[in-house]
């Protein structure tokens, strides 16, 4: 008996699944895409909303539609969503100023400068004769920030100092930045990442060196490495890391304090071996190991081990619910026009789970997708465009 076109169809679809249990055949559908060109700064700001900081301006979208737009100075900066206030806050480098812009409408609801936090001098000598006003010097730019888990924004700063800002107080009108004194952070950049542990630990990503600060501000440890890729918390009081050619894991509380930095092999204990991986990307902690892209493979490290099958992984991983989903290449063999998918496999054994092909297409070979979650958003930012699914409740 021979087989219509649909059953013919049908059987080899059945064949397939029963062939690769667990993988469905496609993810989530595209929910919207809109073009936002080249920005500085994507991120996603809860409800569906996403915030993009481009030249002279920021833009608000939902549902792939422009709900808003607020102009800023041309200059290069960051957005981090306040969602407890309501607002964003932009910062511009070089120009000293922190803005809190509303959600809903783009609206400045209050503004911070930098220029109010210099060091303060200590008071004369009663006897000591009146000096001259100091001109005013240039206000420092916030390199880096984070959200800490009290609420406050910890900032990096060009003049090598610590910050905090309380946006509730700054919302209130009050002066509500509290710098540390200079040289706390030493050899500040416009490189520098910075990411907060649960209990407070600053982690600083220098690019040559990743330097650990308490919460107070108070230097740790140095790691030293000719290239340091990411840093991430990991459990309470550990960092995941890719430096050089290795996936490591810094028990801090085994580190000994020192101004030396020491180097990966070198302080057993304190630095952990986990895996050897050439050029990695950022990855996602996944029950205090790491799940990472390197060499177009997407592996775990730590406790358990695996690298995900069929998966040409590029880009930054992103963990939604148990599964862990990356960027994908299509058609490998052309390094110019490459088509890009999303690849979820399961965070626990690394078996592909699904793929969705959002139609994200590469046009230069430098070029790779950018993944944000947010919620039960994700959104992948690629060659100007914005793709945006949502995970099935």
């Amino acid at each position: 008996m021979q087989l219509g076109p649909s059953l013919a169809l049908g059987a080899l679809l059945a064949l397939a699944l029963a062939v690769a249990p667990g993988c469905r055949k496609s993810g989530p559908a595209v929910s919207w895409r809109a073009r936002i060109g080249d920005v500085f700064d994507v991120v996603g700001a809860g409800d569906g909303l996403v915030l993009a900081l481009g030249d002279e301006v920021l833009v608000a979208l939902r549902d792939g539609k422009e709900l808003w737009t607020a102009p800023v100075p041309k200059h290069e900066g960051w957005v981090l969503p306040l969602a407890a206030q309501g607002c964003a806050l932009v910062a511009l480098r070089e120009r000293g100023e922190l803005t809190c812009r509303g959600l809903a409408d783009g609206a400045e609801k209050w503004k911070a400068s930098l220029a109010r936090i210099a060091e303060p001098t200590p008071a004369p000598a009663p006897d000591a004769p009146p000096s001259r006003e100091a001109p005013a010097a240039e206000p420092p730019a916030a390199y880096a920030a984070a959200l800490a888990a009290s609420g406050d924004v910890v900032l990096v700063l060009s003049d090598d100092r610590w910050a905090t800002l309380a946006p509730a107080t700054c919302a209130a009108g009050q002066p509500c930045l509290v710098a540390s004194p200079a040289g706390a952070v030493r050899s500040s950049s416009s490189f520098d990442v910075l990411a907060l542990g649960a209990d407070g630990l600053r982690i600083l990503n220098r690019l040559e060196n990743l330097r650990l600060y308490d919460a107070q501000g108070k230097r740790l440890v140095t790691i030293d490495g000719s290239t340091v890729y990411f840093a991430v918390a990991g459990r309470a009081g550990e960092v995941l890391a890719g430096i050089d050619d290795a996936i490591v894991r810094i028990a801090v509380g085994r580190c000994q304090a020192s101004e030396e930095a020491i180097a990966v092999g070198s302080a057993p204990g304190c630095v952990e071996r986990l895996a050897t991986a050439k050029d990695p990307y950022l990855g996602v902690v996944v029950e205090g190991d790491l799940v990472f892209v390197s060499d177009r493979s997407l592996r775990r490290a730590g406790s358990k081990t695996w690298t995900a099958a069929g998966v040409d992984a590029v880009g930054v991983p992103v963990l939604w619910g148990d599964l862990v989903v990356t960027a994908c290449w299509r058609d490998t063999d052309d390094l110019f026009v490459s088509q890009a998918d999303l690849c979820a496999v399961s965070a626990e054994d690394g078996r592909l789970r699904w793929r969705s092909k959002p139609e994200l297409e590469r046009k230069g070979l430098l070029a790779d997708p950018v993944l944000l979650l947010d919620g039960d958003w994700l959104y992948a930012h690629f060659e100007g465009e914005l793709v945006a699914l949502r995970m099935p409740r």
